[in-house]
């Protein structure tokens, strides 16, 4: 039988067995690294060493940090009146934009973007402190190579195949866990979409056609995607979200592509992730074959920039561009982003990619291919206006990077533990809640009566059970209603478990009445 808590009895540090610890204290974790100066430099890079691994459901560990990471320097992922770590008016989801997910699906095995990560930002967007009713649209154009069930042959050289089979390799923990598997599978969500151009690579249309699916012309240089989503709205890239009669600025791109080497611009990462979206067969594939390759990438930029760019550099490939055989790619467990993609490139061509081999091919401070292709970009960025009015850059002294190690650095985490240890729920001190099954709210006497799998057993004053974790499923049951994404919680005196963050105000509080109230986001399905 778990722990009783009786009323008024705050947690005092971390509880590292299980739920029927002697101690249950208030715990405050060291403050984040590192907060983005108004007056500092240009371009901020957030890093995330150790990202742990994830095991199975739709919760990614690493993204979540991630998230955090860049809210409490003042980057906020959500767009929201409601003010948390994650959230704000000046936030870049809102909860009923379109939000593209440029992957890369053209390679499988570790060339493509890694699914886990994907899963890992869909899952946050559909958790919007708003609600979310726009639609998640997981979005490649592979130029006729490309699969999002992972099974893509690829293009080596000469055109040959660069994989010695059709079967799904995903990059991804589960091999097995496709694009297609993400968003038809394990979201079966209508919120949640996929969309491959490939079939519509040699259409073109005009400036006027809002109905056909293909690509239309930017100038005589690139090209962009035209689509209906399966959610029924019509996707025109550069423009935004056409409604009949107008465009509705409510299209968001993110862009998440894989670190990894590349033979004609040394790498490829945010900047050339970007001709996985215009037409190879616009005219002008021999131009970007690679004289003018940060000419064009420069251009994708100015026409909708990504608002942000999460670069998965999980596996990182150093060897060839295809993410195979596994001795040409390394492990680095590390998650970056930025507004600025140069400086991205830049950083972490210099700092993750070129010091697994010192192939100088890879290092951006060096004359040849990777330097001309970040220059030619960043200048034909910054001659449209930079991204947002902010110039990028290839200067480190114009960069702060704020960086964190998700096992050290991460929030301090009370949990309650099933038979043998593992996990089933997680309190958080930023504020989340991390649950191995799924939370039941307004639950009856039966869902709250103590069984022997009982792990974490909450009373109020008079002995009565207002919320309990199964050790078995990880569900967690409470008598009352559950808020998330606070701006504050006020504890009051009915209090029966509180978390609090490193400032010592509760981040995570379930009252007398056995309701729940968070700071931060309520994942279910997750990993405790």
């Amino acid at each position: 039988m778990g722990k009783h808590i009786s009323r008024r009895r705050f947690l005092r540090g971390i509880a590292s067995g299980a739920a029927g610890a002697a101690a249950w204290n208030t715990f405050r974790p060291f403050d984040s690294p590192g907060t983005a100066s108004a007056q500092g430099p240009s371009s901020t890079l957030y890093l995330i060493n150790r990202v742990p691994t994830p095991a199975g459901g739709v919760y990614h560990e690493g993204v979540k940090i991630l998230l955090k990471h860049m809210g409490r320097s003042g980057l906020k992922f959500f767009k929201s009146s409601t003010v948390t770590t994650t959230s704000g008016p000046a936030g870049l989801i809102a909860s009923d934009d379109v939000v593209v997910i440029k992957v890369n699906a053209q390679w499988k095995y570790r060339g493509a973007t890694n699914s886990d990560v994907v899963k890992g930002i869909i899952k946050n967007i559909l958790l919007h402190p708003d609600g979310f009713t726009g639609e998640v649209i997981v979005f490649e154009n592979g130029q006729g190579y490309g699969s999002l069930d992972c099974d893509a042959m690829g293009r080596g050289s000469g055109g040959s195949p660069s994989y010695p089979d059709r079967e799904v390799h995903a990059n991804a923990e589960n091999e097995l866990q496709s694009f297609s598997y993400v968003v038809d599978t394990m979201f079966a969500d209508p919120r949640v979409t996929k969309v491959l151009m490939d079939p519509y690579r040699s259409t073109f249309i005009s400036g006027s056609d809002h109905s056909s699916t293909g690509f239309r012309m930017h100038g005589v240089t690139v090209s962009y995607p035209c689509f209906w989503s399966t959610g029924g709205r019509r996707v025109e890239w550069k423009e935004g979200i056409w409604n009949g009669s107008t465009h509705l600025q409510k299209l968001k791109i993110i862009n998440v592509p894989v670190l990894k080497h590349h033979a004609g611009t040394g790498t490829t990462a945010a900047l050339k992730h970007m001709f996985g979206v215009l037409s190879m067969e616009d005219g002008n594939f021999g131009d970007r074959h690679y004289g003018w390759a940060g000419h064009h990438a420069g251009i994708m930029f100015t026409l909708r920039p990504p608002v942000l760019n999460i670069l998965d550099c999980i596996w990182v490939t150093q060897t060839g561009w295809a993410g195979y055989p596994e001795s040409y790619t390394t492990r680095k467990n590390m998650l970056m982003a930025s507004t600025d993609p140069v400086a991205l490139d830049y950083w972490s061509a210099k700092y993750i990619l070129y010091p697994i081999d010192s192939n100088s091919y890879h290092n951006p401070d060096a004359a040849g291919d990777l330097r001309n292709f970040l220059t030619a970009a960043r200048d034909q960025i910054n001659a449209g206006g930079g991204i947002n009015g902010q110039p990028v850059t290839m200067d480190e002294a114009e960069m702060q990077l704020l960086d964190l190690n998700a096992v050290s650095q991460g929030p301090r985490k009370f949990r309650a533990r099933g038979r043998g240890g593992a996990p089933v729920a997680r309190f958080d001190s930023d504020g989340d809640v991390i649950l191995k099954g799924n939370l039941y709210q307004s639950a009856t006497s039966g869902q709250l009566a103590p069984t022997s799998e009982t792990e974490l057993l909450i009373k109020d004053a008079g002995g009565a059970v207002v919320a309990r974790a199964d050790g078995a499923t990880g569900n967690l049951y409470i008598k009352g209603t559950a808020s998330s994404n606070l701006s504050s919680i006020s504890p009051g005196a009915s209090c029966e478990l509180v978390v609090k963050t490193s400032s010592g105000a509760p981040a995570v509080m379930i009252n007398s009445s056995g309701n729940l109230y968070a700071l931060g986001m309520i994942y279910e399905n997750g990993n405790p």
